[in-house]
This record gives C-alpha cells, structure tokens and sequence, in this order.
C-alpha cells in the first residue's frame, strides 16, 4: 500500500472516529430522531426490525427568521436483502439469456452516513413547512455482501450465490464483477457522494387529511476521486418526486377528522448514468419489482385511502385501507455493460395495503399485491405476493 493510499484510508477513520465522538455528544440536547424502523421478508417475515435510519440535529440560529436552519448528521445500517438480477460477469440481465439454476438471493450488510445542511425560505398557510427548501450534503456507504440469510440454516452442500462445489472444495462462481461492480473483490465497498436538493412544499398533511403539491429534486454523484471513498463506485443519479394529494371528504368532529377519503397521486424520475453504477443506485421501482438499470426511469402511483381515525376512546390510533396501483417505464442504455443499445421495459403492480398507526410514528401493516408484469425481474414464485410488519417513523 503507498503512502497516498494510506493517508487517504487513515483520513477517513479519523473522519468516523470524530463523528463517533462529537455525535454523542451533541446528541443529547440538540435532538435526536428516528426516522425509519424495517426488517427483511427472509427474517421472521420482516416483523423484526433488521436496519434503522436515525439522525441527530446540531443547534443552527436560524439564518432567515420564520424558516428552518437545519445542520443534520444521519445514520442508516442494519441488513437488507437483495436479488442478483444480471449477470456480474458481463452485466446482461439473467431475463435475457435465461435464468439461473443456483441462488440469486443475498444478504447486504449496510452503513451509511450523511452530513447535511438545509436552508428553509418562505412560509404560506398552504402547508405547515417551508415553501422552498436548499439541501447540501455529503456522506460515505459501506456495504458487505453474504449469501442469503436462510444459507446459514441449510446444509453446506447446497448451491450458494457466490462460490460452487468443484470436486470437494468451495471455489468462485463468477471470476469478475463488472455487472455488480459492488460485489467485487470481497464483497465489501466504501463509497463516497456529494448531494444537492431542492424542496418546494405546498403540501397540507394533517395524517387523515392532504391537500396540495409537494416536489422533491435530489442530485447525487459520486466521482472516484472522492478521498473517502475507494473507488469502487462511479455515477450519477439526478431524481425527482412529485406528489398530489387531495381529500375528496372529510367528516369531522372536535375539530379531527374521524372518517376521511384522500387520493394521491405520486410521480417519481431518475437519470442514472456511470461506469460502474452499484445496485442500490439502481432503487426507485415499484411495488414488488425493482427497477432495471437502465438510463431513464419513471413510475407513478395512483392511490385511494380511507382514514379511521381517532378510534373511539382510543386516542392516537389511526386506521387505513389504501388501493394502489403501481406502473413503471424504464428506456435507454443498460448500464454497467458494453452494449450501447437502447432498451425499454414496462412494469406494473396494484394492490390493497392495511395500516394501524399510533401516535403518528409506530405502524404495523399488511400488503396484499399482484405483479401485473415483472420484465427484467427474476420470475416469482406467485404474482400475488403478502408483505407485513412493523414501521417506525419521526
């Protein structure tokens, strides 16, 4: 290792090993949030919370009186479970050629870290935040993957993602990564981006009521040169979410909202674009299918929910049944290969999600949904498929 790699690998402990200790610090009396609580579908049905995103906010005066100033240093780690769905070697997605006979689920150990810094400008009574939000960030993720969780349950001799029986031994199945540049090597990557954000919210969300528009823009690039980073990531993804909400009733009593019915409507963009672009960069699909990893891609949910809430003599406990239905459209290169074609790929999903929310923050839900049709996916064992589980959120 030359003395360039090693000062750039000490900086970046020394950067976690400062965050670890101001963090704490800070922590408890400049606030403290948790954001998002979930498990895995493999791990006791993803009633058992297996990662969480939490984050810690540093006193700022604010900049421009009436409008928030926000300095936020978040976290997010735990497991996730993912499917291999194009060839590591040669990046050509398994519904093209065929899929495999051995394993194409694995498990991904996660870190990632954000410092983030937003400037808040004008306030209407249209919603209860800023109209305009700027958003300036920079951060790091760490991913390890293993075989799948259940590997640990079966017998040795089965067939694994990652390594085949040659003779008596366990070898390498793939000999490169250039499809899935994160799982080269050993499986193990630090990345570093820079992100840029721009927020407009008119957007008026009561729980059982929303009425108005809310736009979200995110610019996220993550160069190999970044000292923090090790390279093993290069690409750019520029997205946008457009969401429209609009209770169509609302009967109410003591000043709440006991029986609602609000539709919505979300519209989601993403430009990706790399030399090599990691499977986590490729999110943005829709209900039960991922979204393949192509140029351009955009999805749209139409949405019907009826509120119940508060319950009678139960405080803080809100009750919801929402009709979805879910279509994707992906079009343009297939990244993380050589072929310069030019793809198009529809999706699409619908289904009915059940939700008992308290206090606004903890939420257990049950999703019942078909895949309509499922494209560059590995074929499921069933189009209708069940989701359940815990969620915290703050």
């Amino acid at each position: 290792m030359d003395m360039k790699t090693s000062i750039k690998k000490l900086s970046v402990v020394l950067l976690i090993l400062l965050l670890a200790a101001v963090v704490p610090l800070f922590s408890i009396s400049f606030g403290y949030g948790i954001f998002d609580v979930g498990g895995d579908a493999e791990f006791a049905s993803g009633t058992f919370p297996l990662y969480v995103n939490y984050g810690f906010n540093f006193p700022l005066p604010d900049f421009i009186g009436g409008n928030s100033t926000i300095l936020r240093f978040s976290l997010r780690n735990g497991l996730v479970s993912r499917t291999l769905r194009q060839n590591p070697e040669t990046g050509v997605p398994f519904a093209m050629t065929g899929f495999p006979d051995y394993p194409t689920k694995y498990t991904v150990l996660m870190d990632e870290f954000e410092l983030s810094f937003g400037q808040g400008f004008g306030r209407t009574s249209l919603s209860s935040e800023d109209s305009v939000t700027v958003l300036l960030a920079f951060g790091g993720r760490f991913e390890n993957a293993y075989e799948r969780l259940s590997w640990a349950h079966t017998s040795n001799d089965l067939e694994a993602l990652f390594t085949r029986r040659e003779g008596g031994e366990r070898v390498a199945r793939f000999s490169s990564f250039s499809g899935a540049p994160e799982l080269a090597g050993n499986r193990s990557v630090f990345t570093g981006f820079l992100l840029a954000g721009l927020d407009f919210d008119f957007m008026m969300d009561n729980v059982t009521t929303r009425n108005g528009v809310k736009l979200e823009l995110r610019g996220r690039w993550c160069p190999s040169w970044l000292f923090w980073g090790d390279g093993s990531a290069e690409y750019f993804r520029l997205s946008g979410e457009l969401d429209l909400g609009f209770t169509i009733f609302s009967l109410r009593h003591d000043s709440h909202s006991y029986l609602s019915l609000v539709l919505d409507n979300n519209t989601y963009y993403r430009y990706l674009s790399g030399s090599k672009v990691p499977v986590f960069m490729q999110s943005g699909g829709i209900w039960g299918v991922e979204a393949e990893n192509l140029t351009h891609y955009v999805s749209n949910r139409l949405s019907l929910t009826v509120y119940v809430a508060p319950i009678p003599k139960i405080d803080n406990v809100y009750l919801s049944c929402t009709g979805f239905l879910d279509v994707g459209y992906g079009r343009g290169r297939l990244l993380n290969t050589s072929d310069t074609a030019t793809y198009s790929n529809p999706v699409a999903s619908g289904g009915i999600r059940f939700s008992a929310m308290l206090f606004s923050t903890l939420e257990a839900y049950y999703e019942l949904g078909y895949i309509i049709d499922n494209s560059f996916n590995l074929p499921a064992d069933s189009s209708w498929q069940a989701k359940f589980g815990l969620r915290l959120t703050v």
